[in-house]
């Protein structure tokens, strides 16, 4: 059991250290929420895997990767979440988590009010922005007019039938 086979491992970290070097975002996909942990650890999620998810938040610390934004799914719900990671020399890291569920997917409305704070000694403070729990869809948007770029995430969603809103997440 595990999220990711060592050359997986090897090859996501030689490209961490590269892309920080070059570029001032990083976006990793992964198929499960890293940073939103519910009660219950489902085996498809990082949660049920703590020894991996904290070997991919101490090395994004130890290396002071910034700009990455974790994209995810699979909660049957919508989220926005934020994390300050413990960087070197006292540095707070800030890593970003949205998630957005597939079309006309039954929603998890217990996401909604029991998630916990993720359980990792690499996380100085953790903030959750929002959870949306309706059918939903989201956007992220990128603005590379002036530098650092600027991220934006919306999530579209159902309110009721017919009427659609949306609820943004702009990062600094």
């Amino acid at each position: 059991r595990q999220m990711l086979h060592p050359i997986q491992w090897q090859a996501l970290e030689t490209w961490l250290l590269e892309a920080n070097k070059a570029y001032p975002l990083k976006f990793l996909v992964t198929s499960s929420a890293l940073l939103y942990e519910l009660p219950l650890d489902v085996p498809d999620r990082w949660s049920a895997f703590p020894q991996e998810r904290d070997r991919l938040l101490h090395f994004l610390a130890a290396h002071g990767i910034e700009g990455v934004y974790f994209l995810s799914g699979d909660l049957h719900s919508a989220h926005a979440t934020r994390a300050w990671l413990y960087g070197p020399d006292g540095k707070r890291i800030l890593v970003y988590e949205f998630c957005s569920t597939p079309f006309e997917q039954e929603s998890n409305y217990l996401s909604t009010y029991f998630r916990r704070r993720p359980r990792s000694a690499a996380i100085a403070h953790f903030e959750h922005l929002f959870t949306i729990s309706r059918n939903n869809f989201g956007i992220v948007h990128v603005d590379f007019s002036t530098p650092p770029p600027k991220v934006r995430f919306e999530c579209v969603y159902e309110e009721r039938e017919g009427i659609w809103r949306s609820r943004e997440c702009i990062c600094p």
